[in-house]
C-alpha cells in the first residue's frame, strides 16, 4: 500500500496549532515528503522491469552459442544478468531503504 503521508497529516491538524501559514506549509513539506517517497518507489520498480526487459532481449536475440555440436548459454545473457543487477542494485537499494532522501549538494 503507498504510503500518503496520512498518518502525519492528521497528526498535524489535531495537534492544536491554530497558526494556519505555519500548518499550510507543515501539511505541503508532508505532501511533498510523501510525493518523493512515492516517485523513488516507482523508478525502483522501473529499473527492476528495466532489468527483466535486458534479460529477456538478450534470450530473445540470442540465447545460445554454438561451438560445433556443442552449445551455452551466450555471453550477451550473463552480461544481461550480472551487468544488469551490478548497475541496477545501486539505484534500487537506496530507493528502497531511503526513499525521499535527497542526495547531498555536490
Amino acid at each position: 500500500m503507498p504510503e500518503t503521508g496520512g498518518d502525519h497529516v492528521s497528526e498535524l491538524i489535531s495537534g492544536g496549532s491554530t497558526d494556519l501559514p505555519d500548518l499550510s506549509g507543515q501539511l505541503y513539506e508532508a505532501h511533498r515528503q510523501s510525493i518523493y517517497r512515492r516517485t523513488d518507489r516507482m523508478f525502483a520498480f522501473l529499473m527492476c522491469v528495466q532489468w527483466a526487459f535486458g534479460i529477456l532481449a538478450a534470450l530473445v536475440v540470442s540465447p545460445r552459442t554454438w561451438s560445433g555440436t556443442s552449445s551455452e548459454i551466450h555471453p550477451h545473457v550473463w552480461a544481461a544478468v550480472v551487468l544488469g543487477a551490478i548497475i541496477s542494485a545501486p539505484p534500487v537499494i537506496l530507493a528502497m531503504l531511503k526513499p525521499g532522501t535527497l542526495s547531498p549538494a555536490t
